[in-house]
């Protein structure tokens, strides 16, 4: 039997342990943690999209799940909220254009009078594409969620021998990497490549 105690900053173990900012027990039988989390906020509504939503060569990125990814189910293995609908809904007949917006499975564009959700101010525009180039909206979106698409590796590296003004960020099919020296980019995915590994990581979420 492990018992603990609070002593007031940190809680720690009669026996051979110290934890702090989670409190842990331990028994002849096995132990566990508690740790503190969250969920994200939802909505509803009729017609709605959905509830709520180095040198040369590569280093791989560190980092975690993110907030939304995109497409249908979570991969295996993968967080499996990365992929739900943005909460916004369209409300009258109107056929005014509101915006692009992730339904759960596509990116889609919302028309009506006026939208309604804590998604709405979310939508996608037009984008600068690192390293060059511009994303319509609809590319913008589906760059976000890229993960719930396809979790195939992205088809672009940089070429020569610059120091780059990078870094770019490529998904290779299991992990973001990040390339700093190059003279260009190459290959049909260049638009679509990340300026920071927080952005590839969030849009990959969703895959093992």
């Amino acid at each position: 039997m492990m018992n603990t105690r609070w002593l007031g900053i940190l809680c720690v173990g009669i026996g051979f342990w110290a934890c702090s900012g989670t409190v842990e027990t331990a028994s002849s039988s096995g132990g566990g943690s508690a740790g503190a989390g969250g969920t994200p906020a939802g909505g509803s509504g009729g017609a709605s999209i959905g509830g709520t939503a180095g040198s040369a060569g590569t280093e791989p990125m560190a980092g975690g799940a993110g907030e939304a990814a995109a497409g249908g189910d979570a991969a295996a293995g993968g967080d499996a909220t990365a992929c739900k609908p943005q909460d916004v809904q369209a409300q009258g007949p109107c056929a005014m254009v509101l915006g692009m917006y992730w339904d759960g499975a596509a990116c889609v564009t919302l028309s009506g009078c006026s939208c309604v959700g804590s998604d709405c101010s979310h939508g996608f525009e037009e984008s600068h594409a690192f390293p060059t180039g511009i994303l319509s909206a609809q590319e913008t979106c589906e760059k976000a969620y890229r993960g719930c698409l396809t979790c195939a590796p992205q088809d672009g590296h940089l070429a020569g021998n610059c120091a780059f003004l990078g870094p770019i960020i490529r998904w290779d099919g299991k992990k973001c990497v990040q390339e700093t020296m190059g003279c260009s980019c190459k290959g049909p995915d260049c638009p679509s490549l990340y300026s920071n590994s927080g952005e590839c990581i969030k849009a990959h979420a969703a895959c093992p």
